[in-house]
């Protein structure tokens, strides 16, 4: 494996390229896919606790740069090798900056604010988007937006499964 870092970008390179059970359309769809090369490496590491053995690792890291609000990871297979571009450009919009700066002084954890980003940027925000987008299982995703419900930050409009939550009047000045 090669590593190389550069000011704008870091470049991951394993030598080998994909298996042919695993397609790049599949990891792309942060699909959760695995195929082990040394299936006894593997469980090894697994056994010493060092990873896991779930296909979790591509749609946790595409997870975790958009929880950054950086680019998608690009992801590139050649018979020979495969490579992931990780970009470290913040993707933040002039809308997010206006938004941003209508939260005033509001005390927020990190999950909290991308919570509230997710609703301004798409108008809403469900359970299922905060289990995406933070890692949160369902109840932990409850927590959080029903908290920022109670801070009268978010609207609830329940449905059922289908529940979600919009922005306040109190963000949007409506």
């Amino acid at each position: 494996m090669e590593v190389s870092l550069f000011d704008d970008h870091m470049e991951v390179e394993s030598p080998g390229g994909l298996l042919p059970e695993i397609h790049m359309d599949a990891l792309r769809a942060r699909k959760r896919v695995h195929q082990s090369r040394n299936p006894r490496i593997v469980r090894a590491l697994v056994d010493l606790g060092f990873m896991r053995d779930q296909g979790e690792g591509i749609p946790r890291l595409f997870a975790e740069m958009e929880g950054q609000f950086l680019p998608d990871p690009e992801l590139e297979s050649s018979g020979s090798s495969f490579r992931v571009t990780l970009r470290n450009a913040p993707t933040l919009t002039a809308a997010d900056d206006a938004f941003i700066v209508s939260l005033g002084s509001e005390e927020l954890s990190d999950l909290e604010f991308r919570a509230l980003l997710e609703a301004s940027r798409h108008g809403r925000v469900d359970n299922a988007r905060m289990r995406e987008i933070a890692g949160l299982d369902t109840l932990g995703a409850s927590r959080l937006l029903g908290g920022l419900r109670d801070r009268n930050l978010l609207v609830l409009h329940p449905a059922g499964s289908s529940s979600f939550y919009e922005l306040s009047e109190r963000l949007t000045g409506r």
